[in-house]
C-alpha cells in the first residue's frame, strides 16, 4: 500500500541525479524497498519526453532484476551536463552580486559534486577558494584576500556577513549608477575581466607566501589551523559522504596504479 500511496516530487530533467537522492529518501521513509516497485514508481512520474528515451528499459513484459538501476543510471547519464560544460559553469561565476555568498559556494558544490563518483571533479579546498572568490562581489573578494588562508567555512561566514552590512548599507553610488539599485553590492571597476580576478587572487596569494617566508615561527604556529588538519576539501564539507579526496588529506589513499 505504501509503494501505491506514495507521491513523488515532479522529475527534475535539469537536474537528475539530486531528483534521484530526493526520490529514494521518500522510498526509504516510507519503507519501499523492493526495487520493482520503485521502478514502477519513477516510471509513472516520467514525462513523455522522458519515458520515450527509455524504452529500451520499460518496454518489457516482466520487470527484471537491475531494471531499477538501469533505469536510473541511464537518465543520469543522458541528461547530466559534460566535464566541460561543468568547468564552463564554475567559469562562468564572475562578479555575482545578488547572491549570498554561501550560496554561491552551494551552487560550485552541486557543480563539482555527483552522485557517480567518477563524475566528480577533483578539486582541492585552494582550488575550490579561488573559484569562489572569483565569483564574489569586487568588495567582498578584496575583504577576504588577506585571510585566504583561513579554512573555507570561516571565509563563508566572514564574507555573508560583508554581505548582509552591504545590503543593509543605502547604496551611495546609486546616482552615479544612473539610479540602479538592484543590486545589494555595487560593482567596482578596479577589476573587469576574469585574467584581471586570477591576477589578483595569484598576487595577493603571492604576498601572503612572502610574508610567511619572513615570519617563520608565526607560520608555524598557526599552520595547524591553516590546513585543517590535514583534512581536504571533500572531507571538510561532506564527512564521510565524500565521494572524492585529495593527497595530503589523512583521509588519502592513493590508488594502487599509483
Amino acid at each position: 500500500m505504501a509503494a501505491f500511496s506514495l507521491t513523488l516530487p515532479t522529475f527534475w530533467q535539469g537536474n537528475v541525479d539530486s531528483w534521484f537522492i530526493k526520490v529514494e529518501a521518500q522510498f526509504a521513509g516510507a519503507g519501499i524497498t523492493k526495487e520493482a516497485d520503485m521502478f514502477r514508481k519513477v516510471l509513472g512520474v516520467l514525462p513523455e519526453s522522458i519515458a520515450t528515451q527509455v524504452r529500451s528499459i520499460t518496454h518489457k513484459p516482466t520487470y527484471q532484476k537491475g531494471d531499477y538501476e538501469q533505469l536510473k543510471q541511464k537518465l543520469i547519464k543522458k541528461h547530466k551536463l559534460t566535464l566541460l560544460q561543468r568547468y564552463n559553469q564554475l567559469c562562468d561565476l564572475k562578479d555575482v552580486l545578488n547572491k549570498k555568498p554561501s550560496d554561491i559556494l552551494c551552487q560550485m558544490e552541486n557543480i563539482i559534486m555527483s552522485s557517480i563518483p567518477s563524475d566528480c571533479i577533483a578539486m582541492d579546498e585552494k582550488g575550490m577558494k579561488c573559484f569562489w572568490l572569483r565569483a564574489l562581489p569586487p568588495q567582498i573578494r578584496e575583504s577576504l584576500l588577506p585571510i585566504f588562508e583561513q579554512p573555507i567555512d570561516e571565509l563563508v561566514e566572514k564574507a555573508d556577513q560583508l554581505y548582509a552590512n552591504t545590503a543593509s548599507t543605502p547604496p551611495a553610488l546609486s546616482a552615479i549608477s544612473g539610479g540602479r539599485t538592484n543590486s545589494p553590492v555595487q560593482s567596482s571597476p578596479a577589476i573587469t575581466t576574469s585574467d584581471e580576478i586570477v591576477g589578483k587572487i595569484i598576487a595577493a596569494l603571492n604576498n601572503r607566501s612572502n610574508n610567511n617566508q619572513q615570519q617563520p615561527s608565526q607560520r608555524n604556529s598557526k599552520q595547524g589551523h591553516r590546513d585543517g588538519n590535514n583534512i581536504c576539501f571533500y572531507h571538510r564539507r561532506f564527512g564521510d559522504k565524500a565521494f572524492r579526496c585529495a593527497p595530503g588529506c589523512k583521509f588519502y589513499s592513493a590508488p594502487k596504479n599509483e
